[in-house]
């Protein structure tokens, strides 16, 4: 899992993006930088925010506010996602595309699947109710803990596949 730092509040937001691929070594070392920089440097009305990012699996844009210092505001939420489109043209991935689903195939390494292949990834035994699936959604730092990654059973990923149960 992510080592956050310590200091950070349980309500603390927290933004997902994700790639359908794997960064290569030189990509992500360029990109922790880039995040590393644009956390430390992230503000909000002229007020330094409390911000971590990171990459998760080398595919997974992980970005954090503790709001007990200074509230993420509408125009530095939109600096974010300027940054993301930003990163993502540079290196010609979409981390905005909902659709693509990540999962931990039984090796642990992390495989994506669009939302129209679920089905078809689970009649034919590549996935199945117990298999890890990324959440994307989580809104804040307990949520993550506590679910980022979930069985396809418990994750609202199930809601596209005609199963029973």
């Amino acid at each position: 899992m992510i080592t956050i730092p310590e200091n950070f509040a349980e309500e603390s937001k927290i933004w997902i993006y994700q790639s359908d691929r794997k960064l290569t070594d030189s990509e992500l070392s360029d990109l922790k930088l880039k995040l590393t920089s644009f956390a430390a440097n992230w503000v909000s009305h002229n007020n330094q925010l409390k911000a971590f990012a990171t990459i998760y699996l080398n595919q997974i844009m992980v970005l954090m506010v503790d709001e007990t210092q200074a509230s993420a505001s509408g125009c530095s939420i939109d600096s974010s996602v300027a940054f993301v489109k930003k990163m993502g043209q540079q290196l010609e991935i979409d981390f905005f595309n909902r659709w693509n689903f990540l999962f931990l195939d039984s090796e642990k390494n992390i495989q994506a699947i669009s939302k129209n292949q679920i089905q078809h990834a689970f009649n034919q035994g590549i996935i199945n109710l117990d298999t890890p699936f990324i959440d994307p959604l989580v809104k804040n730092l307990s949520e993550f803990k506590e679910g980022f990654i979930k069985a396809l059973k418990d994750s609202w990923h199930k809601n596209f596949l005609d199963v029973e149960n």
